[in-house]
């Protein structure tokens, strides 16, 4: 299969290349100069995804070439993020690398953590649909420059684990935990996974359906290459089942009334994920404890997320405002989403996913609930893409 860099730049290109030939990956890759193909693309996204996305698309539409563009980033979590999708005009659209990373280190004056992160984001577009991976490089940012290698950013941050900043660590140490490495393997996996067929998802709701819902928009945006397969709620009110409807996905209304024992409820479940080729059961605001017929038939492929740092704040009775009105008692200082896997003790299952929220001063369980719910949208899809990637 031919695909498409979008760049000329012969590092990018020797690993890309290389990343495919370990994998034995059937791949041509061809570059613009390939293929005598001059363009110029402005890069004027909000985020580095929409900047990789625009190069995508405007080389495939130039040459009718599937085709995979990237974009870079430094994500500093002391100023939510920025520099980002900026990080190449952080000082000003006219100014050098040096001076944005003068800026950097003054807006970094007098704070304590300066953890970072730098984020290639890579786009493949086949004239139908976008897809995404990301790749990072955690570390922190330093106030004096160290280093003459790298460029950018590079003489003031310093990778995790490592006591020399990017610009002081050889070619081959860099390239190895190198961010757009990490991507480049991503996609290497991603493409590995788009030869075979999609993940189909089964969601339990009972509610809303708020975490079914960003898991839809991450497969329709193209983050994750799965399927979602059929939504099973216990509430034929559930808000879950216009969410659904919306979707263009079937759903089916299996409750405990139906039926004179839970196991047979949940035997009625199991068949129902069955028959619609479910690969993972998502749990999203499921209200009953899911049962040995359901987990015996999906072992190890049911996911659930719970709105604390688990094991802290689990078990039976912990759910919903629950949980959070016994963090707040608890006068915890953090608090936030867990992904786990589902099995037959609540809130037991091996831990996938977290991530940490603050419990602010004067915090009632309504406020911790909103910014923890914000979260879990963030932090659900993620586990799923790595196990599209073969990563879980």
């Amino acid at each position: 299969m031919k695909l498409l860099l979008a760049t000329n730049n012969q590092h990018k290109v020797e690993e890309f290349a290389q990343i495919f030939a370990e994998l034995n990956l059937d791949i041509e890759l061809l570059t613009p100069n390939s293929i005598n193909l001059k363009l110029d693309v402005e890069e004027n996204g909000d985020t580095l995804q929409a900047n990789a996305e625009l190069k995508a698309k405007a080389f495939f539409q130039a040459s009718g070439v599937p085709t995979i563009a990237d974009d870079t980033g430094l994500e500093v979590y002391a100023l939510d993020n920025i520099p980002g999708v900026h990080s190449a005009r952080y000082a000003g659209e006219n100014c050098d690398s040096a001076a944005n990373r003068a800026k950097l280190i003054n807006a970094l004056s007098g704070i304590d953590d300066t953890s970072a992160q730098f984020r290639t984001a890579i786009c493949y577009f086949d004239g139908e649909t976008s897809r995404f991976v990301d790749g990072i490089c955690s570390g922190r940012i330093i106030n004096e420059e160290r280093g003459d290698g790298g460029f950018g950013y590079d003489s003031i941050f310093i990778p995790t684990n490592y006591n020399k900043t990017f610009a002081e660590l050889s070619a081959d140490d860099k390239n190895s935990i190198s961010h757009r490495g990490n991507a480049v393997r991503n996609f290497a996996k991603l493409f590995i996974a788009m030869q075979k067929p999609k993940m189909r998802i089964g969601f339990l709701a009972s509610g809303g359906g708020s975490n079914m819902q960003a898991i839809i928009d991450a497969i329709n945006s193209g983050e994750l290459f799965a399927e979602a397969a059929v939504l099973i709620t216990n509430n034929s009110t559930a808000g879950a089942i216009a969410k659904a409807q919306s979707a263009g996905m079937p759903y089916r209304h299996i409750s405990s009334a139906q039926f004179a024992h839970d196991d047979e409820r949940d035997a009625a479940i199991a068949d129902e994920l069955l028959k619609h080729n479910v690969d993972i059961v998502v749990l999203a605001g499921y209200m009953k404890k899911v049962g040995e017929p359901i987990i015996s038939k999906f072992p190890n492929r049911i996911l659930n997320i719970h709105p604390a740092l688990l094991p802290d704040f689990g078990g039976e009775g912990m759910y919903g405002m629950n949980v959070h009105r016994a963090v707040i008692a608890a006068k915890a200082k953090v608090s936030g989403p867990t992904v786990h896997i589902v099995d037959s003790e609540y809130d037991k299952g091996r831990i996938l996913a977290q991530m940490q929220v603050p419990v602010l001063d004067g915090d009632t369980p309504e406020d911790l609930q909103i910014r923890v719910l914000a979260a879990e949208h963030k932090i659900y899809a993620d586990p799923l893409r790595k196990i599209v990637l073969g990563e879980i």
